[in-house]
């Protein structure tokens, strides 16, 4: 295991997400409070941001709390791929 991987921290709370990786320590973001109806593609959902975010170069927050949203919404509505809203495209659209 290299130094970059063994220094990232995954923890969560049924409020919170702390995730640590980055240069400038660890980032916590609010966990959406949703009504759950289906988590199967909430992960996925909340990955997709993650990496989204990271590889696109986000504020680590702001990467967070999107990645967040994004697997609430997908929880919160029955089957794996529900239409996501335009709100929560927009951060993730790379700025020129």
């Amino acid at each position: 295991m290299t130094d970059e991987t063994s220094s990232s921290l995954l923890s969560c709370s049924f409020s919170s997400l702390r995730f640590g990786a980055f240069a400038t320590g660890c980032v916590t973001a609010p966990a959406p409070q949703v009504e759950v109806r289906d988590t199967v593609g909430a992960g996925d959902a909340f990955m997709a941001g993650l990496m989204v975010g990271l590889t696109n170069e986000m504020e680590p927050e702001a990467v967070l709390r999107n990645a967040c949203r994004l697997g609430a919404f997908v929880a919160s509505h029955n089957g794996a791929t529900p239409l996501l809203p335009n709100e929560l495209i927009e951060p993730f659209r790379k700025q020129d």
